[in-house]
Protein backbone atom coordinates (compact mmCIF):
# COMPACT_ATOMS: atom_id res chain seq x y z
CA UNK A 1 0.00 0.00 0.00
CA UNK A 2 0.99 3.80 -1.13
CA UNK A 3 0.12 6.86 0.65
CA UNK A 4 -0.34 9.82 -1.56
CA UNK A 5 -1.74 12.96 -1.04
CA UNK A 6 -3.88 14.52 -4.41
CA UNK A 7 -5.78 17.84 -4.96
CA UNK A 8 -8.49 16.99 -6.55
CA UNK A 9 -10.89 19.07 -8.42
CA UNK A 10 -14.47 20.46 -6.96
CA UNK A 11 -16.43 18.24 -9.38
CA UNK A 12 -14.35 15.19 -9.46
CA UNK A 13 -14.25 15.46 -5.35
CA UNK A 14 -17.80 16.09 -5.55
CA UNK A 15 -18.47 13.24 -7.74
CA UNK A 16 -15.65 10.87 -5.87
CA UNK A 17 -18.49 11.37 -2.50
CA UNK A 18 -21.29 11.00 -4.43
CA UNK A 19 -20.02 7.49 -5.53
CA UNK A 20 -18.71 7.00 -1.58
CA UNK A 21 -22.12 7.52 -0.41
CA UNK A 22 -23.70 4.86 -3.49
CA UNK A 23 -21.58 2.75 -2.91
CA UNK A 24 -21.46 2.40 1.18
CA UNK A 25 -18.10 1.62 1.65
CA UNK A 26 -14.73 3.32 2.65
CA UNK A 27 -13.58 5.93 1.12
CA UNK A 28 -10.22 4.63 0.26
CA UNK A 29 -12.13 1.48 -1.69
CA UNK A 30 -14.08 3.43 -4.05
CA UNK A 31 -11.12 6.00 -4.60
CA UNK A 32 -8.86 2.55 -5.73
CA UNK A 33 -12.29 0.95 -7.68
CA UNK A 34 -13.09 4.32 -9.38
CA UNK A 35 -9.17 5.29 -10.48
CA UNK A 36 -9.00 1.39 -11.40
CA UNK A 37 -11.57 1.31 -13.80
CA UNK A 38 -10.83 4.54 -15.04
CA UNK A 39 -7.04 3.13 -15.77
CA UNK A 40 -7.98 -0.01 -17.43
CA UNK A 41 -10.79 1.74 -19.85
CA UNK A 42 -8.57 4.38 -20.58
CA UNK A 43 -5.79 1.40 -21.58
CA UNK A 44 -8.51 -0.21 -23.95
CA UNK A 45 -9.25 3.14 -25.73
CA UNK A 46 -9.44 1.98 -29.91
CA UNK A 47 -6.82 3.83 -31.98
CA UNK A 48 -8.28 6.26 -34.48
CA UNK A 49 -7.79 4.34 -38.07
CA UNK A 50 -5.72 6.76 -40.37
CA UNK A 51 -7.44 9.17 -42.17
CA UNK A 52 -7.09 8.87 -46.07
CA UNK A 53 -8.43 11.37 -48.81
CA UNK A 54 -8.96 9.45 -51.84
CA UNK A 55 -8.77 11.36 -55.01
CA UNK A 56 -10.95 11.30 -58.14
CA UNK A 57 -10.30 11.92 -61.45
CA UNK A 58 -11.70 14.98 -62.26
CA UNK A 59 -11.73 14.74 -66.18
CA UNK A 60 -9.59 18.35 -66.41
CA UNK A 61 -6.68 18.61 -68.35
CA UNK A 62 -3.73 20.62 -66.92
CA UNK A 63 -4.03 22.85 -69.71
CA UNK A 64 -8.36 23.14 -69.11
CA UNK A 65 -7.21 24.00 -65.36
CA UNK A 66 -5.07 26.49 -66.36
CA UNK A 67 -7.55 28.30 -68.29
CA UNK A 68 -10.21 28.38 -66.26
CA UNK A 69 -7.89 29.90 -63.45
CA UNK A 70 -7.07 32.65 -65.81
CA UNK A 71 -10.60 32.91 -66.39
CA UNK A 72 -11.80 32.68 -62.99
CA UNK A 73 -8.65 35.36 -62.41
CA UNK A 74 -10.10 37.95 -64.61
CA UNK A 75 -13.42 37.68 -63.46
CA UNK A 76 -12.36 38.76 -60.11
CA UNK A 77 -9.86 41.16 -61.49
CA UNK A 78 -13.01 42.82 -63.32
CA UNK A 79 -15.37 42.73 -60.24
CA UNK A 80 -12.29 44.80 -58.56
CA UNK A 81 -11.96 46.96 -61.34
CA UNK A 82 -8.25 45.78 -61.65
CA UNK A 83 -6.11 45.26 -65.20
CA UNK A 84 -4.97 41.94 -65.26
CA UNK A 85 -1.21 42.18 -66.17
CA UNK A 86 0.36 39.70 -68.57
Amino acid sequence: MVRKTVTLDEDVARLLEQENRRAGEAMKLTVNRVLRAGLVSAAHVPKRGRFVVEPFDTAITSEQWKNWKETKMEEILEQAEMPLAR
